[in-house]
């Protein structure tokens, strides 16, 4: 092939590995600034928690406009729970104290059933994309719940 045909070629391909490139950024702050539970429920959970989110059995998610706040709940399928709780930098609960009763309130009504498995249930409290969030799994049932602040 021709020197200036293989160099055009490639002058042409760098915009458009661009724009791709850009498409796809854009894609994915669409995803973490959604706020509903319909769209990309998950992945905007992942990104703004920072924890994976393994195959799922049930699920409920909600948000709260007037206060700016997800509540997400997921039964887990089976999985290697050492590996999943290292792998996502749970800690364990000591008492139930830990959970900022204040900031996550929504929790409240779970708070019987964390207490209840308390040597089972661990948790992971960040900031991350400019939001608060708590994350709590129970290691003995396979639950996850997730409470995300949104500050914007």
């Amino acid at each position: 092939m021709d020197k200036r045909i293989k160099r055009l070629m490639v002058f042409l391909s760098i915009p458009v590995l661009g724009i791709l490139f850009l498409m796809l950024l854009s894609f994915v702050n669409t995803i973490r600034k959604e706020r509903n539970c319909e769209f990309a429920n998950i992945d905007n959970i992942e990104i703004n928690t920072g924890i994976d989110i393994p195959e799922i059995i049930t699920s409920d998610c909600n948000y709260d406009e007037d206060f700016n706040l997800k509540y997400a709940y997921f039964k887990l399928k089976e999985l290697d729970k050492t590996d999943y709780i290292l792998k996502n930098r749970f800690e364990k609960f000591q008492t139930i104290s830990q959970l900022n009763i204040g900031k996550d309130s929504i929790l409240l009504d779970k708070i019987n059933t964390i207490e209840a498995n308390l040597e089972h249930s661990h948790f992971v409290s960040n900031h991350r994309n400019d939001n608060n969030n708590v994350v709590v799994f129970n290691s003995k049932t396979n639950e996850l719940w997730i409470v995300i602040h949104f500050k914007d």
